[in-house]
This record gives structure tokens, sequence and C-alpha cells, in this order.
């Protein structure tokens, strides 16, 4: 009983070949996604009305290579 490659054998071949390279993609899109959360520093500003809050987010965004997102909650 011999045994040899039928086309069933190949086109699952290819088929692994491409689940492993998407694997291998999203793999590394998370890894990058992760390391961008760990660079990320949230800052909650409380305080009254006309207080300077975002005055301060303005001052941010002017004084370096400071990525500010401002959001509102209400």
């Amino acid at each position: 009983m011999g045994s040899s490659l039928c086309k069933t054998d190949k086109v699952s071949d290819v088929l692994s070949e491409d689940l492993k390279k998407r694997h291998k993609e999203i793999e590394s899109e998370l890894a990058r996604e992760k390391l961008d959360d760990k660079r990320r520093i949230k800052i909650l500003l409380l305080g009254a009305s006309d207080s300077g809050k975002s005055t301060i987010v303005k001052q941010m965004r002017k004084v370096g290579h400071i990525r500010v997102a401002m959001s509102y909650q209400t």
C-alpha cells in the first residue's frame, strides 16, 4: 500500500500556507496595537467650568510632538 499525494493534499497544503500567512499578519497587527496601547496615556481633567481644562490641552498640543485627542463626556 503506497501512499501518494493526491489533488486534495496539494490543495490542503496551499490552504495551510495561506492560513499560516494570515495568522502571522493578524498576530503582528495585534502586537502593534498592544504596543500602541502601552504608549497611550489617558488623563482625566476634572474641574469647574472656566477652570482651564481645555487650555491645558491646547498648551499640550502646542508644546511638542504630542498628539492629544479630546473626548468629552457629560
